[in-house]
């Protein structure tokens, strides 16, 4: 069950879970989301808003500074369908030149509707990416596309995952720092 409410200056959706903790998820488009469970008065969840109520408006305020996507030039559709199959190749081209490095196996590369990951790698080796990675600066683009790489071998961030990316992209840690400055919010 989905339902708008308003908290003070925030406007946010309410989904009601059987399972679930009480969380706050602010989005790259400083939208607010509280998961909470169907059990739990609304007393609480306002008593968790006020807890959370600085923070929430920090966050909001740090996408607010963050950019926008822009599409590349000619590009006039910008939405999931329109991308998908143009991403997928654009991705399995990168994906492709960076293994030849590594000779990682992996299963799919799959691009997705995603709206706070650039990208994963499961347990099965399939790779999936946030289609408006085609948005971004290939430069970030192709970090994105060596991170979920180098999980293949390594599926944590310790010290033998980040020398796997560092022997591909030196610059790494500007790169990560790059694209912290970037919303998954297309314009």
């Amino acid at each position: 069950m989905v339902s708008k409410h308003t908290y003070g200056k925030i406007s946010y959706t309410l989904k009601r879970k059987a399972y679930s903790q009480l969380k706050i998820v602010v989005r790259d488009d400083a939208t607010v989301m509280v998961v909470a469970p169907k059990m739990l008065p609304h007393i609480g969840i306002e008593l968790f808003l006020q807890q959370k109520y600085a923070w929430i408006i920090k966050q909001r305020k740090r996408y607010r500074s963050k950019k926008t996507l822009s599409p590349p030039q000619g590009l006039k559709q910008t939405g999931y369908t329109a991308c998908k199959g143009r991403a997928e190749k654009f991705l399995r081209e990168r994906v492709h030149y960076y293994n030849q490095f590594y000779g990682f196996s992996f299963s799919q590369i799959k691009a997705r509707n995603t709206s706070t990951q650039w990208g994963s790698c499961s347990q099965d080796g399939n790779l999936s990416f946030c289609y408006k990675i085609l948005f971004l600066p290939v430069h970030l683009a192709d970090y994105i596309v060596v991170h979920e790489l180098c999980h293949l071998k390594e599926m944590n961030h310790g010290p033998r995952f980040w020398a796997l990316v560092k022997d591909q992209m030196p610059d790494y840690k500007r790169r990560v720092r790059d694209l912290r400055a970037y919303s998954m919010v297309v314009k």
